[in-house]
């Protein structure tokens, strides 16, 4: 895997920690940390629908039009989804469904669909389910080429006539960042065909405007008069983040760029890290945020939360400590769980 598409996977996975834990401050301390400039780490989930959108195709390229393939692409994937979510699952209270508050239609959406009728045990989990979808899309593709094709177009167009009812998931504007993902795919083996130095040029000025970009969209998002909640939704974030997205994908293909990201091991890790990070960061901001609380009104005698002593720089000092102990328990997470059961999974049960 590229350098800088791990790298990606890691700033897409701290901004949607900044994002929690930044709600998770305000919410019980009552100041916004860093001016709430993380309000807009939501993109973080536009840049991982693209990124996938990318990986799927530049993994399977080689798979499209075999349907004897199929078998193995599934179970790939599936591995690669569901293995470590049932874990953490469990672990944060999957387990009541089948024990004491018995509810297996509850327990089965979680488990397999990332719905519920009621609460998500893993309240994030809900993105998985696009990710499910497209997983399905790009299988046709895998069968036949040229009807895998027109299911791609097809959907692309169902998308764009649905705009205006959203709450369809299988035709929700979030599938269109996989097929950006795909596009950015398709472009970046086609740039690096042209003249190095016309390929790293053109990668480099993708690079620099997907940043211009990205920043842009979050600003311009800021000045529009709609609640912050509706960024799912919202066509703004689907474009805007979305073109950003492609751009930086795009900017892999310059040498410099990926040199520039393989001397950063931090981030890499982060990103080789993300999906572990990504289950448990909502409990463990939490965790953490309880455990800060609680030892502050032992020594200090004042609650957080009680208005008194209320300053920016405590709020962040919060987020920062929730934040960056968050990301080392998903690291640990990665390390001793995910990525020795991956191993394991992958050695015994794909050839």
């Amino acid at each position: 895997m590229l350098y800088s598409i791990q790298a990606y996977r890691g700033i897409a996975v701290l901004l949607v920690v900044l994002f929690h834990g930044t709600y998770k401050v305000e919410h019980n301390y009552g100041i916004e940390p860093f001016f709430g400039v993380f309000n807009y780490g939501f993109s973080g989930v536009h840049l991982f629908f693209v990124l996938s959108g990318f990986i799927i195709l530049t993994a399977h390229m080689k798979d499209i039009g075999i349907p004897k393939r199929l078998f193995w692409y599934f179970k790939r994937r599936l591995i690669r989804i569901y293995p470590i979510y049932w874990l953490i699952f469990f672990f944060l209270g999957g387990w009541k469904f089948i024990s004491v508050n018995i509810d297996l239609e509850t327990f089965f959406l979680n488990a397999f669909l990332f719905t519920a009728g009621t609460k998500l045990v893993i309240a994030v989990s809900w993105t998985m389910l696009y990710e499910i979808i497209f997983y399905i899309i790009f299988a046709v593709l895998i069968i036949n080429k040229k009807l895998g094709t027109i299911a791609i177009a097809v959907w692309f167009i169902s998308i764009l006539l649905n705009w205006n009812n959203p709450g369809f998931v299988f035709l929700h504007h979030f599938n269109l960042l996989f097929i950006f993902g795909m596009l950015a795919a398709t472009l970046r083996l086609k740039i690096m065909h042209f003249d190095s130095a016309i390929y790293s040029l053109i990668s480099k000025i993708s690079f620099s405007l997907g940043i211009i970009v990205f920043l842009g969209t979050s600003i311009y998002y800021s000045n529009l008069n709609v609640s912050l909640t509706s960024w799912p939704a919202h066509p703004v974030t689907i474009v805007g983040f979305g073109l950003a997205s492609v751009l930086l994908v795009l900017g892999s293909a310059s040498p410099e760029v990926e040199a520039a990201f393989k001397r950063h091991n931090i981030l890499r890790l982060i990103g080789d890290a993300s999906y572990s990070i990504y289950l448990v960061h909502l409990w463990s901001l939490k965790a953490l945020f309880n455990l800060v609380r609680s030892l502050t009104e032992r020594a200090t005698g004042i609650a957080l939360d009680d208005g008194m002593g209320q300053s920016l720089l405590v709020s962040d000092i919060l987020l920062s400590f929730i934040v960056i102990f968050s990301v080392l328990v998903g690291i640990i997470v990665h390390l001793k769980v995910e990525q020795p059961l991956l191993l394991f999974l992958r050695k015994n049960f794909i050839k």
